[in-house]
């Protein structure tokens, strides 16, 4: 038997999946999450993870977050390196692979089943057209997967850290808002999870609307802003201010993958990864985001035609890891 570690390093957490790469059932015979700030490097959390559960894999192969150029990445919101040489020598791995998080949640694509998906949009997924795939997390991950001699190609791309470009007066408003505090024009910047403290903060200085005294208590305590926003809005009571950060992010999310959907002609649909949405699915309305999907003048129509899921799939970018190993090691 040989076996394979899986890991998603992102920003906050990795998350780690062990399985025999014979196994066809796709359940991890192990499975683990750390934080990384309890740890220095990646070193560290695979050491704590064989120390823990006294395990060895005969290969690693690794989806991360951040640019991968000839196995060495330099992580985008973690001050953290992974080089798949070192990790080998160290290790004694046959062979590591690191691949960006988006190339594996690509990946993972075709092989979804209807239960891993919510139909967020409705229209008609051409077969062996081009996929695109946004995730909403730490970052704003974006990528593809082009139809290439009878299978899928994945990749992953850095379209998160493209220009934010407004749609009406209000986010004109952000624009000049963001450009008034030097932060960085990236639509990853007010569309991710750290976006949504961003959001907050525009429309406390803006305001025209008062928070909740709970969550107004709260957010003076904590840096992360995100999951007293998602509470907030999503309560039997709900906070007006988190309300209109949810709505304005979901806009946004809608404009971006829109324009992912037009700049790669993706009739084989897009497909939303990341934990954020999955914490809003069946809270709040996601008409926001539908709206602001299709409202792209001349391509209103081609957009109707392209339909958008949520993948609700438990570590996916772990599965698509899996299945970029597998058709390597054959």
């Amino acid at each position: 038997m040989s076996y394979l570690l899986t890991i998603d390093l992102g920003g906050t957490n990795s998350r780690f999946g062990f399985t025999d790469l014979a196994d066809t059932t796709a359940i991890f015979k192990t499975e683990a999450v750390y934080e990384n700030v309890q740890f220095a490097s990646i070193e560290e959390v695979i050491e704590s993870f064989f120390a823990e559960h006294e395990l060895k894999a005969d290969y690693l192969c690794i989806a991360v977050a951040g640019v991968v150029e000839d196995g060495v990445v330099e992580l985008t919101n973690l001050s953290w390196r992974a080089d798949a040489a070192q990790l080998r020598d160290r290790f004694g791995f046959k062979r590591v692979w690191i691949l960006n998080d988006m190339a594996a949640l690509a990946e993972a694509i075709p092989s979804l089943h209807p239960d891993d998906l919510v139909e967020l949009c409705s229209g008609v997924a051409r077969k062996e057209e081009t996929i695109g795939v946004i995730a909403p997390g730490t970052g704003l991950g974006q990528g593809y997967l082009i139809f290439h001699e009878g299978q899928y190609i994945a990749r992953g791309s850095e379209g998160g850290h493209s220009t934010f470009a407004p749609t009406n007066i209000d986010e004109l408003d952000l624009a000049s808002w963001l450009l008034q505090h030097n932060l960085d024009m990236s639509i990853e910047q007010i569309c991710s999870g750290p976006g949504l403290t961003q959001l907050y903060n525009y429309y406390i200085a803006r305001g025209d609307v008062i928070p909740a005294e709970w969550v107004r208590q709260e957010v003076n305590l904590a840096d992360n802003l995100a999951p007293i926003i998602v509470r907030g809005a999503t309560s039997a009571d709900p906070c007006p201010l988190c309300v209109q950060v949810i709505n304005r992010f979901l806009s946004l999310l809608g404009s971006e993958s829109s324009n992912l959907a037009l700049k790669i002609y993706a009739r084989g649909g897009i497909y939303i990864g990341g934990g954020v949405l999955l914490h809003l699915l069946g809270k709040v309305s996601f008409q926001p985001f539908v709206k602001a999907f299709r409202a792209k003048g001349k391509m209103t129509d081609l957009l109707q035609h392209i339909p958008v899921y949520i993948i609700t799939k438990k570590h996916v970018n772990l599965h698509g890891a899996v299945v970029y190993a597998k058709k390597i090691v054959g």
